[in-house]
């Protein structure tokens, strides 16, 4: 995860992360998906969110597909597989209790004018039962920190001088 260069953060700038999930019932399938990125980010930097899908259940979810789609004027880099080539993806079959995690990777571009914060949701279907499509999907929100610089000035001249002699300053 690539990590914003400013080392200033925003208040109650934290990675977070939301989840919902489901009780199952009987033999069917519920998925609680989770979707974790950063807090905040700056124009020019990569978003890094990771998905993780579990089958909760105590049978197989088959035919999973997970959507992630590109956020407004963000552009997909780049994700792990299944999805490499982007959203949907194929996920297949998530055994019992198993989880399938992606990382999905975003530009932000250097004059970012767009939603603030940016918003992400990442869902989840599949061809099994789900009693509960409340949990299929989660949504993670990251401030976008304007740009900024980190400027510094240094000042040098000579020891201490005579009255009336000429000194030299550099800035």
């Amino acid at each position: 995860t690539q990590q914003p260069a400013s080392t200033r953060p925003p208040p109650n700038a934290t990675n977070a992360t939301t989840t919902r999930r489901s009780t199952p019932a009987g033999g069917t399938v519920a998925w609680p998906v989770t979707n974790v990125g950063p807090a905040w980010i700056t124009p020019a930097q990569q978003i890094t969110f990771t998905i993780a899908v579990l089958n909760k259940c105590p049978s197989a979810a088959a035919g999973v597909v997970l959507s992630d789609p590109t956020p407004a004027v963000l552009t997909f880099v780049s994700a792990s597989a299944p999805c490499g080539g982007g959203f949907p993806c194929v996920i297949g079959a998530i055994s019992s209790g198993a989880t399938t995690t992606i990382t999905a990777v975003y530009q932000v571009p250097p004059s970012y004018i767009g939603a603030n914060p940016i918003t992400n949701t990442a869902s989840v279907t599949s061809t099994s039962v789900d009693p509960n499509g409340g949990n299929d999907n989660s949504t993670k929100t990251v401030s976008v920190l304007p740009a900024s610089a980190d400027l510094a000035v240094t000042k040098s001249g000579p020891a201490p001088t005579n009255p009336g002699q000429q000194i030299t300053s550099t800035t």
